[in-house]
């Protein structure tokens, strides 16, 4: 009964340990997972943003080719271009680009901030993911220990640890109880002891009658 409880909690111990091991790789594998999202998201955020940065590009262009198609119109009808209504109209047409190429930028830089975001959070995720797979390797392993010691405990309390219950005490003075046979036939409680019996017994009280010695 206690060499099967041993057998037991060894086999328990070694499932507990496998599955600790289980458990973190597969959070190892997350962690590793979650950095590889993140890269992806970040790559995503950091093409939208060179697109709008290309879109500002543009609008810049549009507003020189507009400025020079004002400018080429005015002088054209030899009118002054810095004033009157093409003064005006080139006035308009910069805020315009000014306002579509602020916008464009402001959208860039919340898709690059974005994308930093991406990675930061990935690598946060990816650690805790990594400490709790650490944590659950430790911890089966003191859930394994656990159980071994468990089962050491049961054993000896089953009685897999041999000890002195009557039968034959130190020196064969085959003590039960508290009387004692001697190993000289000659006395076992009816005769004398010898200097060994003496020996045995020194450093304790006791008492002789005619049929036995007793310790107290």
């Amino acid at each position: 009964m206690a060499e099967l409880a041993i057998a037991s909690a060894i086999i328990g111990a070694v499932s507990t340990i496998a599955q600790g091991n289980a458990q973190s790789k597969m959070l190892k594998s997350q962690a590793l997972d979650a950095e590889f999202r993140g890269k992806s998201e970040s790559l995503a955020y950091r093409q939208r943003a060179l697109g709008f940065k290309q879109e500002g590009n543009r609008v810049l262009d549009r507003m020189l080719r507009t400025a020079s198609t004002i400018n080429a119109r005015g002088a054209a009808a030899n009118l002054d271009p810095f004033s009157g209504s093409i003064g005006a109209l080139q006035t308009t047409s910069l805020a315009d680009g000014a306002f579509d190429f602020w916008v464009a930028r402001e959208s860039a830089d919340y898709e690059t901030d974005n994308a930093t975001l991406a990675i930061e959070g990935s690598k946060y995720n990816a650690a805790n993911l990594r400490q709790a797979a650490s944590t659950a390797k430790q911890m089966s392993y003191l859930k394994a220990a656990g159980q071994l010691a468990g089962a050491g405990y049961q054993y000896s309390q089953l009685g897999g640890a041999p000890g002195f219950a009557g039968g034959a005490a130190p020196n064969d003075l085959g003590a039960s109880g508290y009387g004692f046979g001697m190993r000289d036939d000659t006395w076992g409680g009816y005769g004398t002891p010898t200097m060994d019996d003496y020996s045995f017994l020194s450093g304790h009280q006791y008492k002789h009658s005619t049929r036995n010695w007793t310790l107290y």
